[in-house]
């Protein structure tokens, strides 16, 4: 494993064998990060996020927040949030 300057790991983080965490990135509060992962500088992992191994993510990508999804309401014409796939 190998984390790299200025990178910020949060509480209760696992970071599998062979990984490596570039500069900058930030992996929040109980996130896990499989083996063989390459967490690419100044990307973002959201708290309680569950990689794989051998995931890639690039430069700047940001895993567990809000999506774009929107639905309209027909009655209404009001766009309201469309929830996204996940964990929960």
């Amino acid at each position: 494993m190998r984390i790299d300057a200025l990178a910020v790991i949060d509480e209760d983080v696992y970071i599998g064998a062979g990984s490596w965490v570039g500069a900058g990135a930030v992996l929040g509060m109980a996130c896990s990060v499989g083996k063989d992962c390459r967490i690419y500088p100044n990307s973002v992992i959201y708290p309680l996020v569950a990689l794989g191994n051998r995931v890639i993510v690039h430069a700047g990508a940001v895993l567990g927040a809000d999506g774009f999804g929107y639905v309209r309401d027909s009655k209404s014409g009001a766009y309201t949030q469309f929830p996204q796939q996940g964990r929960w």
